[in-house]
């Protein structure tokens, strides 16, 4: 196969054909210096890709194909040059830091105009990688796909920073990117039956979304730089509960979930949300009404969106 954009810097790159479905060995080449690889034993009774990485490029892969019994394919893979984020993390008080974990992904097509995104719908885009921050808080994020990029920056005690607010192009880097973190508030409440006993297990999340779980788009115009951090935490065995690291603001707090009794996930239940509640603020006290015991059991798909 010939190997396409750029193939003939991709010396110390690494092609490979991996199964678009799951299980199975995939062959391994390695590029030449004209750019070309030969992948051999691909099986003819699955669809496969043909997936490549380079030090130079960005990953990239072909569509989906199949071959028959004894086929020799062509493909042409492309490679495209990435953009890369160079920043600084600071404190609210300007201090730079140390020791932060900051991870940059491309937002999905999809999402980028959605007046909305929440963390549980962009976690993928960021994958596994991250870069921690040196001891003047600097990082660099190289090899970026082009795009818009989503930024998440997290340390412990402290407000998740996620934003969309920077767009990678191919070959440049976005200097000095800041990014500042602060320390948030708590919420403490607890959980309860109708009949007053405590429940355990219950998922309750912070959220500034107006109507939780719901598909009904807002306007895009009113559109945030912002991605919700994931703000949520399940009761223990006193029905108790606490959410850490909350930015100061006005949240609707909601308990998607309770064993047995009627949460805001399938039941939208009014019981299970109390709308504007003021952080930092009160205590808040949740009482739940058994739920149809016909009802099917099991955890939330989209809880703490």
């Amino acid at each position: 196969g010939q190997a396409g954009e750029g193939g003939g810097r991709m010396g110390r790159g690494m092609n490979m054909a991996r199964q678009a479905l799951m299980g199975g060995r995939s062959p391994v080449d390695l590029s030449d210096e004209d750019g070309k690889f030969r992948l051999e034993g691909v099986g003819s009774d699955t669809m496969w890709v043909v997936y490549g990485e380079s030090d130079e490029y960005v990953s990239g892969e072909t569509k989906p194909f199949k071959l028959a019994a004894g086929e020799v394919k062509d493909v042409e893979l492309k490679m495209l040059p990435g953009g890369a984020i160079r920043g600084t993390v600071v404190d609210e008080n300007g201090r730079r830091m140390a020791g932060v974990r900051v991870q940059v992904g491309r937002l999905p097509d999809e999402l980028a105009g959605k007046a909305r995104v929440s963390s549980w719908e962009a976690r993928r885009a960021l994958g596994s990688k991250a870069y921690t921050t040196d001891e003047e808080g600097r990082f660099f994020a190289p090899n970026l796909k082009p795009g818009r990029a989503l930024v998440r920056a997290s340390k412990d005690d402290y407000i998740t920073f996620y934003k969309r607010n920077a767009t990678v192009r191919p070959g440049e880097t976005i200097e000095n990117y800041t990014i500042a973190l602060s320390r948030g508030e708590v919420l403490e409440g607890i959980v309860r039956g109708a009949d007053g006993a405590p429940l355990r297990r219950a998922t309750i999340s912070v959220t500034t979304d107006p109507n939780p779980g719901s598909d009904e788009e807002e306007d895009a115009s009113d559109a945030s730089e912002d991605v919700e951090p994931a703000m949520w935490a399940r009761t223990d065995e006193a029905g108790k509960f606490k959410i850490e690291n909350i930015k100061p603001g006005s949240y609707n707090v909601v308990v998607w979930f309770a064993p047995g009794h009627k949460g805001w996930m399938r039941e939208n239940s009014p019981a299970a949300m109390h709308r504007d509640v003021a952080i930092p603020g009160g205590m808040q006290e949740f009482r739940l009404e058994k739920a149809d015991p016909q009802a099917a059991s099991g955890m939330p798909g989209r809880g703490g969106r």
